[in-house]
């Protein structure tokens, strides 16, 4: 650095010379100019001192501002607020708070340093307390505590602080937006995200990537996913973090494929991903059971990206591979892990454990989870399913027994809905809300309407020394059936539901919410720790059997002894004669009369006195949809392939097109080569299909004394994917 001949220096040169070697972190000149001030006395001037103070404190050498400012004879609160600011900015903020105690005086600069300083290092308490005590507020005091509750995930005083505003005739700016919007989506309120996108529009705060970006993310995490894609594709520009909310928020409804498609053409458009995009990428893989679409995407990351995989990318793996039932590779996997393996990698492993019912794997991995999470009761109840499932019922009561000795306690389930913008809560067993009379009615409504289409409980997922009654009323009030029974209560018929839960959903809500689903008639999206699960008409985007409700119109004879029933019970006798156990083609397989909504009609016809009725009423049916994995049993086998049966249906034929290949059929079973070992196919073994299509075909006019039983409805499957076919295949 070199000073010019006849260049007129004065203090405000100075301080820009000082501001600019700090924010360069340019040590040496720092302190050459440092020199050049004193030497041309400018060593005490007060705006020199304040530059001086932030020159050094970007250096990384606060002791030196602070003993600048001690040697002030009359520091300003300028002064005073570029070292509290610097303080802040390297997290010092008990220096900050001690210099903020000392100052003489306080503006809202101060007020304002100090909140965002408590806020951004997670003492939010302390924050609003300072926020509390300030005399004034503007815009920036608002929206730091704001900021602060929404990091937090204290979102509901966000939202709360939030009004607190608006009667406070402060307006909010886009910086504001982002935090409501991240603690609108924490909450899953979708009520209250519409009102504030609205207030966007009304008050035409302009969207900018970051304020877009938000909006997508925040419409994905309450549930409405075609929202969110809308508001994407409207946003002009796009960066990394507008496409990685997107592919995230896809993958987590379980659109795998889009979001592998919007990560496709985010890549065509020049955008390069980063460590987010690459566990939505994984996450969209894992949901479709992309094992070799997911590995590319792995490796890529590192040899075309330069991005080196941290354990959640390893999570994604380990998920995607055990679910697919390629157990031994997660396993390797987790033991080239560069860092120790956390509880999550530990209990994903031991989840696809229980999916492929792999004791051996599941007990090493229930070691190594319990010496990271030695009090979490999920983790016993895993393995503890996992031995149920296996009938290894002594060392089922080994577990219950360890989790009483050691005073292991369920980690509260809590539950909650948005109904008129105001989001309850409910706890597993909770009394306290106001209608709780109401809601147990509910509950009490949808246990009886469960049993008429065939529900059992599965009492097998509590581990409470209990009865069999008590285990299915513990099931009957987890939290998220409480939400949804106050949802039912207290919305329009048929509208959608939607719930956020702390927890995962238990596979007993799982399976009780595809059929509620079906019988109130409602879209029910259920979002817990891992991803949303969608349930419309009875049918789940995941695995599971579609069940959904058909409205028909029949007319019917009722002889006069049958009367003596009740003209409603003797109706739903004779549909049932007529209709339970039926296929209806183009429909399904009829399980159960569900209701009778319009009976009209009672005319007597001459003769008999029989009385002529004509209802309306609806059938629960039975049809999965193509692309569904199922599970079932091998009936049978022969040269033509396997007939599969799921119990109540039998007519699934699985070709010897859609077996894997190379397949081969000797001594009356069917074997896979894997690479030179024969993997066999066993009469009675579970095994996992996916439905190819469903074909209803014409009734022959007349069959042979010898051929097989007419089947109105054929499910042809395929087991051609990876983690398909027997279970004994993949553990």
């Amino acid at each position: 650095m070199r000073l010019r001949e006849g260049v007129f220096v004065d203090s405000f040169s100075l301080s820009l010379a000082l501001q600019a070697c700090g924010r360069s972190v340019d040590d040496r000149s720092g302190k050459r100019v440092h020199t050049l001030a004193v030497k041309l006395g400018f060593g005490l001037d007060l705006f020199v001192q304040t530059a001086l103070i932030e020159m050094y404190a970007k250096l990384g050498t606060v002791e030196a501002a602070r003993n600048i400012l001690d040697e002030m004879v009359q520091p300003d609160i300028v002064s005073y607020n570029v070292l509290l600011a610097e303080y802040v900015r390297v997290g010092e903020i008990d220096l900050a708070r001690r210099l903020f105690d000392e100052m003489p005086a306080r503006d809202v600069v101060s007020w304002n340093t100090m909140i965002h300083g408590h806020a951004t290092c997670g003492n939010v308490g302390a924050a609003r307390k300072l926020f509390d005590m300030s005399c004034e507020r503007d815009l920036v005091s608002w929206s730091s505590m704001i900021a602060g509750y929404a990091r937090s995930r204290q979102s509901n005083e966000a939202l709360m602080l939030f009004h607190d505003m608006q009667l406070a005739n402060v307006r909010p700016d886009g910086v504001t937006m982002v935090s409501i919007l991240s603690a609108c989506g924490d909450m899953g309120a979708l009520g209250m995200g519409n009102i504030v996108y609205e207030y966007i529009e009304r008050n035409k705060i302009e969207v900018d990537v970051k304020l877009g970006t938000s909006l997508v993310d925040m419409y994905a995490k309450c549930g409405d996913i075609d929202r969110s894609l809308e508001i994407f594709n409207k946003m002009g520009v796009k960066d990394v973090l507008s496409w990685s909310a997107m592919i995230m928020g896809l993958a987590n409804h379980g659109f795998g494929e889009l979001a592998l498609d919007h990560f496709s053409k985010m890549v065509s458009e020049g955008i390069i991903p980063n460590e987010i995009t690459f566990v939505g990428a994984l996450s969209a893989c894992s949901h479709v059971g992309l094992v070799d679409r997911g590995w590319k995407y792995f490796t890529s990351m590192t040899d075309i990206y330069g991005i080196t995989p941290k354990i959640e990318h390893y999570g994604c793996m380990i998920d995607l591979l055990g679910r697919t039932g390629h157990l031994k590779e997660a396993r390797e996997l987790i033991r080239n892990m560069p860092f120790p393996p956390d509880a999550i990698v530990w209990r994903t492993l031991l989840s696809a454990c229980r999916i492929h019912k792999n004791v051996e794997l599941a007990e090493e991995a229930t070691v190594n989870l319990l010496e990271l999470e030695p009090h979490v009761d999920g983790n016993y109840v895993l393995l503890s399913n996992i031995y149920t499932q296996n009938k290894k019922w002594d060392d089922v009561a080994s577990v219950r027994r360890r989790m009483r000795d050691e005073s292991i306690h369920k980690i509260p389930g809590s539950s909650s809905i948005e109904i008129d913008n105001v989001v309850y809560e409910f706890i597993a067993g909770d009394r306290s809300h106001p209608r709780s009379r109401e809601i147990y009615e509910m509950l009490a409504e949808m246990a009886g309407r469960l049993k008429l289409v065939g529900y059992k409980p599965l009492v097998s997922l509590v581990l409470q020394d209990m009865n069999e009654q008590a285990k299915e009323h513990g099931l009957a009030c987890h939290s998220e059936k409480l939400a949804l029974a106050f949802g039912l209560l207290s919305t329009a018929p048929r509208s959608q539901i939607c719930i956020v839960k702390n927890l995962r959903v238990c596979e007993d809500c799982h399976l009780a919410f595809k059929l509620l689903a079906v019988i109130y008639e409602r879209k029910i999206i259920v979002r817990d720790r891992t991803r949303f699960h969608h349930f419309s008409g009875g049918s789940s985007l995941e695995e599971g059997l579609m069940f959904y409700l058909s409205k028909i119109e029949h007319t019917l004879r009722l002889p006069p002894h049958l009367l003596d029933r009740g003209l409603d019970q003797a109706i739903k006798g004779e549909l049932e004669t007529l209709f339970l156990d039926k296929v209806i083609a183009k429909l399904g397989l009829c399980v159960s009369v569900y209701d009778i909504t319009n009976i009209t009609g009672g005319f007597i016809s001459p003769g008999d006195g029989a009385s002529t009725f004509t209802a309306e009423f609806r059938l629960i049916m039975f049809r999965p949809f193509v692309g569904e994995i199922l599970s079932g049993e091998v009936e049978e086998s022969d040269a033509n392939g396997l007939r599969l049966s799921l119990g109540f249906f039998k007519d699934i034929m699985l070709p010897v097109h859609l077996l894997p290949n190379p397949s081969k059929f000797a001594d009356g079973r069917w074997t896979w080569d894997y690479g030179g070992v024969e993997l066999p196919i066993e009469k009675e073994e579970e095994i996992r299909f996916r439905v190819h299509s469903i074909n209803y075909p014409p009734i022959p006019v007349e069959q042979d004394k010898d051929a097989k039983p007419f089947a109105p409805m054929v499910i042809t499957a395929s087991i051609d994917y990876d983690g398909l076919g027997p279970t004994s295949w993949w553990v």
